[in-house]
């Protein structure tokens, strides 16, 4: 509407749907109400798409607060967080936020070469782990293979 607004040769050599708006552009407010129109127009698609997306995520919810596997790793992170914070004021803690999980994969060991979410992901191999968490998030792994999850995830901050 703008370009159209701001042309100002013969509106004969406009095309038909240019000229249709150039009729447009004297009704009050026309820019927002075209916006409308277009937003009204997708509306429902819109809907639909949210609706799949939270329903994929209730599901992926559902199954982390579920996860005795995910429970185990997260108390073994914390264990870890606890042994590299002995000495200190933050030793002993009960709890971390999710947060910190960030830098787990940015934190070296005093090797100064291996991080720590290396060094929790070696331990849960040699634990004969491998491989044990994924298949209690079926949704996750569809999720990601489509795609969706992350367009989910980080549309709620949740990575």
């Amino acid at each position: 509407i703008h370009s159209i607004k701001n042309y100002k040769g013969d509106d004969s050599k406009l095309t038909p749907v240019a000229q249709f708006f150039r009729e447009l552009i004297p009704i009050k407010c026309i820019e927002d109400k075209v916006q409308v129109m277009k937003i009204m127009a997708t509306f429902e698609e819109q809907v639909e798409e949210a609706r799949v997306s939270f329903k994929a995520l209730q599901e992926v919810c559902a199954q982390v607060t579920k996860s005795e596997k995910l429970a185990q790793i997260l108390h073994y992170v914390l264990n870890v967080g606890n042994i590299m914070n002995a000495g200190t004021i933050n030793r002993g803690v009960e709890a971390f936020k999710f947060e910190s999980l960030l830098r787990l994969s940015q934190t070296k060991s005093a090797d100064g070469k291996t991080m720590v979410l290396d060094y929790i992901v070696k331990t849960h191999i040699e634990e004969g782990q491998a491989g044990s968490l994924m298949p209690k998030f079926p949704n996750i792994q569809v999720r990601l293979r489509n795609g969706d999850l992350c367009f989910i995830v980080h549309r709620f901050a949740f990575c």
